[in-house]
């Protein structure tokens, strides 16, 4: 048994919302723990695919701390670079705010198959599929980009640069690539779609409860109250 998709969908959105406004680094500790659980619990090892992006995310998050939020008092000095305290205190939050996300949208991701999230969307939510579709598109493109990257970091290493961008122009030299095969793609998979009739499809709602999407939501519950908890 697993919650269905709206529960799912309902708590990634407001576990999103509310890492951009909560800064009690407990509380995010507490949910982003919670549904790093729940996300192991349905996705096993593709847990780490998560905790791998918010790694790589993690380098721009400290470089920009290091240049707009680094005042106070001097952490760590080790030659030209001079690390202060605000800017260690500004990257825990943005961080454990990118592990919330990250983990919240996982519990939609990895609960599901990308198929069962688009016919969740359109008969649980009644959402319209030019909104069911770029999700669902975005969802069946996970994989496709991992190879694409995978490919992009084999032709870099075959051309002897390193696997880990560390300059602007290396980083370039893997996003531009990445960026127009997957809009190539996005264009011919829209065509494609607009071809097969999906336009005109029609919706019935259905919406089905089980005792895990209860739970679901009574656990968003328990977070709201426990974010407004003064301490």
């Amino acid at each position: 048994m697993k919650p269905h998709v709206y529960s799912t969908f309902i708590y990634a959105t407001i576990i999103t919302l509310m890492a951009f406004i909560i800064r009690n680094p407990k509380w995010l500790i507490m949910s982003s723990v919670i549904s790093i659980v729940i996300c192991l619990i349905y996705g096993g090892r593709r847990v780490l695919y998560l905790i791998l992006l918010v790694s790589i995310g993690l380098i721009g998050v400290f470089v920009n701390a290091l240049f707009f939020a680094n005042t106070g008092k001097v952490v760590v000095e080790t030659g030209p670079i001079i690390i202060r305290k605000h800017a260690l205190e500004e990257f825990m939050v943005v961080a454990l705010r990118l592990l919330l996300i990250a983990s919240g949208g996982g519990v939609l991701a990895l609960t599901h198959s990308s198929s069962e999230i688009a016919r969740g969307l359109a008969r649980e939510l009644g959402l319209p599929y030019y909104i069911v579709l770029p999700i669902f598109y975005a969802l069946r493109s996970l994989p496709l980009i991992k190879q694409d990257l995978d490919e992009i970091l084999f032709m870099r290493k075959q051309r002897g640069y390193g696997r880990i961008p560390i300059s602007p122009g290396s980083i370039s030299s893997i996003i531009t690539p990445l960026l127009s095969i997957s809009y190539q793609r996005a264009v011919w998979g829209g065509i494609s779609a607009e071809l097969k009739g999906l336009r005109g499809s029609t919706i019935y709602k259905h919406i089905e409860v089980n005792i895990l999407d209860i739970l679901l939501l009574i656990l968003l519950m328990i977070y709201i109250m426990a974010a407004f908890i003064p301490g």
